[in-house]
């Protein structure tokens, strides 16, 4: 287990549980709950779905487990497809432990996932008031607001996480989350260009690659997305308009070229950024690089080969 042998360690917890279940059944022996809880865990680790879906039963069945068991079974019921299951198991995980943070978030996640976005909003609403430092939750409590079309209280929303993304940054300097999430709340107000400024702090601040290329996926994206819906606004426009619209849709596409390529470069693999780039470069008549692209995101989908 130490070494991450995980389905190894399966087998030898497996060994030690079957061992205590018969000492239960035959002598009344009590159950080793940690012999239990480590096979359920380990099966869990190595994937082992359906096997750690019948342990969990098991462990709940006798009052055993904690929260993280209760938030590891949610997890096996989402990949068995089973959101009514997994959304039952985090609402008696938190009524048992008293409503522990991990386990609002898994039932806000089943809650999005499933569309019930109002109860989500209640959700998150409850958990801002609850947690009003824990500014995770601001943003996708404005994203929801807007998915209901409640977009004043979105805007609400996300002005209020800018203010308090500014002064942790103000008090504290701030770490490059806080500049990309910030560019993110400034990029759904339409405040592009704050939105801009935050997203190359961001960049400038970060050291893992992997969180660097998704803050040039952002950036990216938030030009390309303005530039689309440009574009999508040309057949009703003037014929003046629309030479000054392309204009700017043209624009819009060369500023996100350098954060998406750039992307691509730090995380070469990430489907998205191809996709995007795919796109770019066909709405640039960039023809090479669209045929590049374009075979990279083959060879992907044909397992790299």
């Amino acid at each position: 287990y130490n070494r991450g042998h995980y389905d190894s360690a399966y087998f030898q917890f497996r060994k030690a549980y079957d061992v205590s279940h018969f000492l239960n059944k035959t002598y009344q022996d009590e159950i080793d709950s940690n012999s239990l809880v480590q096979t359920a865990y380990t099966a869990y680790l190595s994937n082992m779905n359906d096997t750690a879906y019948r342990l969990y039963k098991e462990l709940f069945a006798l009052k055993y487990g904690d929260k993280n068991s209760y938030h590891q079974f949610s997890e096996v019921c989402l990949a068995k497809k089973d959101t009514a299951e997994g959304l039952a198991a985090v609402r008696a995980g938190s009524k048992r432990f008293d409503n522990p943070e991990m386990l609002m978030i898994d039932e806000i996640n089943i809650l999005i996932e499933t569309n019930h976005t109002q109860d989500a909003v209640d959700m998150l609403t409850k958990a801002i008031a609850d947690h009003p430092d824990s500014l995770k939750y601001y943003y996708v409590l404005g994203e929801k607001y807007d998915d209901l079309g409640k977009h004043d209280d979105a805007e609400k929303i996300f002005n209020s996480l800018i203010a308090h993304l500014q002064d942790k940054i103000t008090k504290s300097g701030g770490k490059s989350a806080d500049y990309g999430t910030l560019g993110s709340a400034y990029g759904r107000l339409g405040r592009y260009d704050e939105a801009a400024t935050a997203f190359k702090t961001a960049i400038d601040n970060e050291k893992d690659n992997s969180k660097k290329a998704d803050w040039n996926f952002k950036a990216g994206a938030m030009y390309f997305n303005q530039a689309a819906e440009l574009n999508s606004k040309l057949d009703k426009a003037s014929a003046a308009d629309a030479q000054k619209m392309i204009k700017d849709r043209d624009d819009l596409f060369k500023r996100a070229l350098p954060f998406l390529e750039e992307s691509r470069t730090l995380n070469p693999l990430n489907y998205d950024t191809l996709d995007a780039l795919r796109q770019l470069y066909g709405a640039m008549s960039m023809t090479d690089k669209y045929m590049e692209v374009k075979k990279a995101m083959d060879e992907l989908n044909n397992g790299g080969h």
